[in-house]
């Protein structure tokens, strides 16, 4: 409760940053926006090209068929993705305030999700014009569907965020197998094609229910199942609650890193307690030869003494002024 009723806190911080990535996402292209609607679009018909011209699958409006599934599987895709590098991205971020950490993982998946449901809008236009049928009951289960979805997209989104701060090359592991797991859920293809012997393998699959989910509402027009979608709930749950734990257990390791920094207690943001510098000032001999001859001697030092055992707090939502002269130690302690 109190790691909720603090993200509750930073929920301002949340929708700022994913209205940040939505305008920036294809900020400086041509088309903008747009590209929201044309990239699915296109996959659509490389896909369509592939599948149902060449390949000759044996579906009706093959199209349809996969564009119910290919967008919220694309939504899947990108949360895993761009969740994996959300902590990655914002370091400098990170380094410099304290906020709950999760804010980044959860306000990636959440721009991903809001950037799913305006692709939905081309969705049910070609849903029009193909002139398929659909069961109002079917579409009041759609928006259950997508809050499963967004669960379980979180959850893996707060463990590969986490994990990627220590594993960089997990960021690259994860393209190839969220490509792997697209082939082995039922995408481009429907789960009649699988083979009874590998059926309880792909059950497995908590995407498999979602994406047959979608297709029973907006492709076969059938009040589906929900039951189907207890596995992915569950799995989604599981992964939030081991992706919290993750995020606590290396916040506490992760000085060297410095990318879960977290300069906060119970009450302070900042707490320095008792610290001394002191640094190494050489005698000047001089630059004329006079000088030179007359000091040779001053090659020694003095220690000078730039912090002499400070203590200060800064409490959250608090700032901090250092006013001093030059040489007195405002850099050091910054």
């Amino acid at each position: 409760m109190k790691q909720l009723r603090e993200l509750y806190e930073y929920r301002e911080m949340i929708f700022s940053l994913v209205k940040k990535d939505l305008r920036g996402r294809y900020k400086g292209s041509v088309l903008g926006f747009l590209w929201t609607f044309i990239n699915p679009l296109l996959q659509l018909v490389v896909f369509t090209l592939v599948f149902s011209v060449i390949m000759k699958a044996g579906y009706e409006q093959y199209y349809m068929f996969l564009f119910v599934a290919l967008v919220p599987w694309m939504f899947f895709a990108s949360s895993v993705q761009d969740g994996s590098t959300s902590i990655l991205r914002e370091k400098d971020m990170v380094k410099k305030i304290y906020f709950p950490r999760e804010v980044l993982p959860i306000a990636t998946v959440t721009s991903g999700f809001v950037n799913m449901l305006l692709t939905f809008i081309v969705i049910f236009a070609a849903l029009l014009v193909s002139g398929r049928k659909v069961q109002f009951l079917g579409l009041a289960c759609l928006p259950v569907v997508m809050i499963v979805e967004y669960i379980l997209c979180l959850g893996i989104a707060l463990i590969v965020a986490s994990l990627t701060v220590y594993l960089r090359d997990l960021q690259y592991i994860l393209g190839i197998l969220v490509m792997a797991l697209q082939y082995m859920t039922p995408v481009m293809y429907g789960s009649d094609m699988v083979p009874d012997w590998a059926m309880p393998i792909f059950r497995l699959n908590p995407m498999t229910p979602v994406i047959e989910i979608y297709r029973d509402i907006l492709y076969y027009g059938n009040v589906p199942q929900m039951s189907s979608l207890l596995l992915a709930l569950f799995i989604g749950i599981v992964f939030i609650i081991v992706g919290e734990l993750l995020f606590k257990k290396l916040q506490r390791i992760s000085n060297r890193e410095r990318l879960f920094l977290n300069m906060k207690n119970e009450e302070n943001a900042i707490e320095v307690r008792d610290v001394t510098k002191t640094f190494k000032v050489y005698y000047d001999k001089g630059t004329e030869l006079k000088e030179k001859l007359l000091f040779w001697k001053r090659n020694r030092y003095e220690n000078r003494v730039v912090l002499d055992h400070i203590s200060f707090e800064v409490k959250k939502g608090e700032a901090i002024g250092l006013v001093g002269k030059n040489g007195c130690g405002k850099s050091t302690t910054l």
